[in-house]
């Protein structure tokens, strides 16, 4: 695009055409933004876990929440480990919910623990997942 700034900003208006996906997006965004005012997360620094630039996954943590981002366009992860404080994980968001235009890969509510340091996910293709200890 001849290194135009004309799209390098966040287009508010997609949401409102119904021909694409980009409403239910919001309703992520919106759903992610209340979750962190409500937790509180933003007053902690991020401490990355895990970046895999060859697999294009990002995992990291603020406070007692775990953020994992698959953002591979069209490879899935069963079972990606990676090391985290030891605990149950209960999964309280993820971009791939029917209700954020997903394909509902995954079981709303389910709870992960951790094996030997490490927590165990299914990372679905373009994926974002929000996990928090619970004990």
């Amino acid at each position: 695009n001849g290194w135009s700034f004309k799209y390098a900003r966040r287009q508010w208006s997609l949401e409102d055409n119904p021909d694409l996906r980009y409403a239910a997006l919001s309703e992520f965004d919106r759903a992610m933004i209340s979750y962190a005012k409500r937790q509180n997360i933003l007053s902690s620094a991020p401490e990355i876990i895990y970046a895999d630039e060859e697999k294009k996954v990002l995992i990291f943590r603020r406070k007692k929440t775990i953020f994992a981002f698959n953002f591979h366009p069209c490879a899935s992860f069963a079972d990606y480990g990676f090391p985290t404080p030891e605990g149950k994980y209960v999964k309280v968001l993820d971009s791939d919910a029917a209700e954020f235009g997903g394909f509902g890969r995954l079981i709303g509510n389910e709870e992960h623990f951790t094996v030997g340091g490490r927590l165990y996910l299914y990372l679905p293709s373009r994926c974002a997942i929000v996990l928090e200890l619970t004990d």
